[in-house]
């Protein structure tokens, strides 16, 4: 699924910005991978909306959505339900 691949970007992403919010943009912006100094704002935005219990519970719903996906641990999971599931963990 590469929802569950681009939302564990997001949040990594995230993740890296909680870990350095001291560092300037330049040096943030090249410890996220980032091409443009443009996404660093929105990445110290997600990263002040989201605390660190926050992203374990989204990591561990990640993992689940994935396994969930392969068709591991799921009981015929469609992908609407993974989806649903995974909308409720982020925003829970």
């Amino acid at each position: 699924m590469v929802v569950v691949s681009t939302l564990h970007g997001f949040f990594y992403k995230v993740f890296i910005t909680m870990a350095n919010m001291v560092d300037n943009d330049m040096a943030l912006q090249k410890k996220l991978g980032l091409a443009s100094p443009f996404f660093v704002a929105e990445y110290r935005k997600a990263a002040r909306n989201y605390t660190l219990p926050d992203l374990k519970r989204i990591f561990a719903a990640l993992k689940t959505a994935d396994l969930h996906s392969k068709g591991m641990g799921a009981r015929n999971m469609g992908p609407e339900e993974i989806y649903k599931d995974l909308y409720l963990a982020i925003m829970g």
